[in-house]
């Protein structure tokens, strides 16, 4: 197995649930953005993981719908906080219910795309972003990884089809960003 194929297969084994936005405050605290369908559930996980660094953060109170004030053990000033800027915060994957007819977002990463009318190969998912306007695939050349093909918007009317055991997503073109 390759390095990469052994990389891809561990970061599959954990799903992002969060992010560490910015410092609060000068005592070591955090604001974490959650990515939970439900926020609340972020906090019944008792191993968060964070670069391979297993972290414990302590809930302080919830500025918005996604986002929650916290405090991470062993952070004690907001240099060290600063630290933690822009980490994801991760859950093993196996501590999660199975899914019936959904997956995770993470599961879409690495997918060959391709057209849905004519099944041309586009390339495959290198990312998913959510920019605030609404989820993307970024796309990128299979063969020249460094040139990207584009973007399509997570929507209905661009995808025809998610086949993960197949490991393809079905795209409109027309879509194409």
């Amino acid at each position: 197995m390759s390095s990469a194929t052994s990389a891809l297969k561990e970061a599959k084994s954990f799903v992002v649930i969060g992010q560490v936005l910015k410092p609060h405050g000068v005592r070591g605290d955090v604001v974490v953005r959650v990515f939970c369908q439900n926020p609340e559930d972020f906090w019944k996980y008792a191993e968060l993981w964070s670069e391979k660094e297993r972290i414990v953060l302590v809930k302080r109170r919830r500025l918005s719908a996604d986002q929650f004030v916290a405090h991470c053990d062993g952070y004690t000033t907001r240099n060290e906080a600063e630290s933690l800027r822009g980490r994801e915060i991760s859950i093993s994957r196996a501590v999660l219910p199975p899914l019936l007819n959904e997956f995770y977002v993470t599961d879409l990463e690495g997918l060959r795309v391709e057209d849905a009318e004519t099944r041309i190969l586009l390339g495959k998912v290198s990312a998913v972003q959510d920019f605030g306007a609404g989820v993307v695939l970024e796309v990128i050349d299979i063969n020249a990884p460094h040139r990207a093909v584009g973007m399509f918007p997570f929507r209905h009317e661009a995808i025809a089809d998610i086949d993960l055991e197949s490991g393809r997503i079905l795209v409109y073109v027309r879509f194409l960003v």
